[in-house]
């Protein structure tokens, strides 16, 4: 949950259409609940196209009218997060196809990021450095998958972007990180941000843990795909990307609450024929109004 006026802020000139970033400001001011909601049909294909009146949402069982709605490929604010560890050194072409295939199909208005991991994390700025930077890092050393995501999702969150997403490619173990596991679960519930997992296939890879990262993914609405084997990487990414491209962002007016509460999201959507599949973050954090920070 966030305050209106930085919306309004981040919206203006980030690419999308005028109707759409008037709708957004037309609820200045009001507390709002930002989803960021992929639609499938029934054979996992995006469905794009829909409008307002195809979604209704539930706080905690009340419905509650959608205050701002966009349907656009709006840009996002992404930061890719490669394990750069010791395990992956076999797999460095299918990394670097995968990472560049997530590059090309992308917004090219969106604002990337590109955050490695072994013993330590880096972060290369955006634009051609990322394939640079991921062709010449020395893949080796451990594994401190929670402080590089810690990491991404810092760097997104200041991100110029409304919509924030992370994408992480790994096999989800982790050994090396000051940040703990429950962390970055607590991280994952409070932040803005998206974050769509895949799960590298490793067989010796004792430590790999994709039911960590099927959980982050969860938590925050994001895509989830585990056990995907190298060769299979770039395809993946390349998936991903669209999927990322299709998705639908809205917002609705926060609960008041006496004190802060965890309140539970629900998101029907009614398609012209069949039935639709919905992914967006399953709760968030309502708090009094005397503990919001409103941006000046």
């Amino acid at each position: 949950m966030r305050t209106r006026r930085w919306m309004v802020k981040a919206i203006a000139g980030s690419g999308v259409s005028a109707a759409a970033e008037q709708e957004w400001r037309l609820v200045s001011d009001v507390r709002l609940v930002i989803l960021d909601v992929a639609v499938t049909d029934e054979r996992g294909h995006p469905v794009t196209g829909l409008e307002r009146d195809a979604f209704r949402v539930f706080d905690d069982g009340r419905p509650r009218p959608i205050s701002a709605f966009a349907a656009e490929d709006s840009p996002v604010t992404v930061a890719l997060v490669v394990d750069s560890s010791g395990s992956m050194r076999k797999n460095r072409r299918d990394l670097l196809t995968a990472a560049a295939s997530l590059l090309e199909a992308g917004n090219p208005e969106d604002e990337t990021s590109l955050v490695t991991f072994n013993d330590s994390v880096r972060i290369a700025p955006s634009g051609a450095a990322i394939l640079q930077t991921l062709a010449v890092t020395a893949l080796q050393g451990r594994t401190a998958l929670y402080d590089a995501i810690r990491t991404g999702l810092d760097r997104v969150q200041a991100g110029a972007r409304e919509r924030k997403a992370l994408v992480v490619l790994s096999d989800g173990g982790d050994n090396a990180s000051v940040t703990s596991r429950d962390e970055i679960i607590r991280r994952a519930q409070l932040s803005q941000a998206a974050i769509h997992t895949v799960g590298i296939q490793d067989a010796d890879q004792s430590e790999r843990d994709p039911g960590f990262l099927r959980r982050i993914s969860y938590l925050t609405g994001g895509e989830s795909v585990q056990d995907v084997k190298p060769e299979q990487l770039p395809d993946v990414c390349r998936q991903l990307a669209r999927s990322i491209r299709s998705r639908y962002m809205l917002a609705f007016r926060a609960a008041d609450t006496a004190a802060a509460q965890k309140r539970e999201i629900r998101l029907e959507v009614t398609l012209p024929s069949g039935k639709a599949k919905v992914r967006t973050r399953p709760s968030y954090l309502a708090t009094p109004v005397s503990q919001t920070e409103v941006a000046k």
